[in-house]
C-alpha cells in the first residue's frame, strides 16, 4: 500500500508479510526501486526526491538468531566510519514476535500483538484505544463484505426467476412473488432486533415498489440496529 504523508517529503509503502518470503531484504529493495521509478517517472528532479519508507509488518522473527526484536530500522551506511548515506532510503522491519517489551512504546507493541492474534488479544491489548479502533474498523468491513455477498446471491437468484417468467409470460405473478419475498428478507433481516413495532410491520407489508423494497432490504442487510434501519429507510 502506497501513501504520502501530507505537508512532508516523505513517501511510504506498507506491506503485511505472513509467511518469510525467500528473501526479505531484496523484496525491500525491489518496492523502494519501485516507488522512486514512480516519482521520477511523474517528472521529479532527482534532488526533489523525497524519502522513501518501506515497511513490513512481518508475522514472524525477522531473524533467526539474536534478540528477537519488535522494530528493526535499516539505512545505508558506511562501512568504514559507520555514517549515514543520506539518500532517503529507510527500510522499517516489524515483527508480532519481538520479545524486547521495555523498548518500545506501548501503542507500537498492543498494534503488533493485535496483528499476530487478532482473534483473542489480551486485555492490555485490546482496551488499547488504536486497537479498539482497528478492531471497530475491521467488523466494518467484514459486516459489509457479508451483506454484500448475500444481497449479489439474492439478487441473482431474483433475476434468474424473473428471466424464467418472461419466457413462460407469467411476469405479472412473478412481480408479486418478488415484491412478497422482498418484504420476506426484509423481515428476516430485522428478526435479529426483536419484535417490530407494528407500525413498520404494516409500512413494509404495504409497499409494492419494488425498487423502494429493493432499497429497504439493503438497508436492513448494512443497518446495526433497528434505529439505524427507519434511519436510513
Amino acid at each position: 500500500m502506497f501513501a504520502a504523508e501530507n505537508g512532508t517529503q516523505r513517501h511510504f509503502n506498507v506491506e503485511m508479510q505472513v509467511e518469510r518470503p525467500k528473501s526479505l531484504p531484496r523484496r525491500t529493495r525491489y518496492y523502494h526501486s519501485q516507488m522512486d521509478m514512480d516519482l521520477l517517472a511523474s517528472g521529479a528532479d532527482y534532488n526533489l526526491l523525497p524519502n522513501t519508507y518501506v515497511i513490513f509488518i512481518c508475522d514472524f522473527a525477522i531473524f533467526q538468531t539474536g534478540p528477537r526484536l519488535y522494530r528493526y530500522t535499516f539505512r545505508n551506511r558506511c562501512d568504514e566510519d559507520g555514517r549515514v548515506l543520506d539518500d532517503g532510503h529507510i527500510t522499517v522491519l516489524l515483527s508480532t514476535k519481538g520479545e524486547n517489551d521495555p523498548e518500545i512504546s506501548s501503542a507500537l507493541r498492543h498494534f503488533l500483538k493485535y496483528v499476530g492474534n487478532p482473534e483473542n488479544p489480551s486485555k492490555d491489548t485490546a482496551n488499547d484505544s488504536y486497537v479498539r479502533s482497528l478492531s471497530a474498523q475491521i467488523a466494518a468491513i467484514k459486516r459489509s463484505r457479508s451483506w454484500e455477498a448475500k444481497y449479489v446471491l439474492f439478487k441473482e437468484i431474483m433475476n434468474q426467476q424473473w428471466e424464467a417468467g418472461h419466457r413462460e409470460g407469467r411476469q405479472e405473478g412473478l412481480l408479486e412473488g418478488r415484491i412478497s419475498t422482498l418484504q420476506e428478507v426484509i423481515f428476516q433481516s430485522l428478526g435479529q432486533y426483536g419484535t417490530l413495532p407494528d407500525s413498520l410491520v404494516s409500512k413494509i407489508k404495504n409497499e409494492k415498489d419494488e425498487s423502494v423494497l429493493t432499497n429497504w432490504h439493503l438497508a436492513a442487510l448494512k443497518s446495526s440496529s433497528l434505529e439505524d434501519f427507519t434511519n436510513n429507510m
